[in-house]
Parts: C-alpha cells; structure tokens; sequence
C-alpha cells in the first residue's frame, strides 16, 4: 500500500520575516545586566532552568554570595566616592 503525501505549498524566502535579532550590546547596558544578576531569585531561575546546574550546590551559592557581597563592597566605594567629589566642590 502506498502512501499518499499532501503537497504544501511553497512560500517565496524573499516574503518570509527572518526571526528577531538578539538583543545587542548596544542595547543592553552593563548596569542592567548586574542589576539581574544582583537579584538572587532571578539569578536562581536562571541557573535552575539550565540542564546539570544544581543550585544548592555549595560551589554555585558560594559564587551567588560572592557576587552579592562584591556588589555590596561596589555601593560602598560608590558612596565613598560620591562623598569625595560632593567635598571637592564644596572647597
């Protein structure tokens, strides 16, 4: 017995869209990816949905704290710095 194919039509390659460009560099600031980054629930979604990644894995919530506190440490420098030049004017 054979089988009977349904033919499909063709369309021109010319008429179809091509699929959405990845978000660039230009279009993604490095604030806005540490700001993510920064939010732990977030952070941890990602790293869930990606196949062999344990997050209760002492090594991945060793980095998740180290990126927190690094994060931290950066405020800090940023107040510091802040403050300094508010001084500067002030003079």
């Amino acid at each position: 017995m054979r089988q009977q194919t349904q033919d499909t039509p063709m369309t021109d390659a010319s008429t179809t869209q091509p699929p959405a460009a990845p978000a660039t560099d230009a279009s993604i600031s490095p604030e806005d990816v540490s700001a993510a980054l920064q939010n732990t629930e977030f952070l941890s979604d990602i790293l869930t949905s990606l196949p062999g990644v344990d997050v209760t894995d002492a090594r991945v919530q060793g980095v998740i704290k180290k990126m927190q506190e690094d994060k931290k440490e950066e405020k800090k420098e940023d107040k510091k710095e802040d403050k300094k030049d508010d001084d500067q004017m002030q003079q």
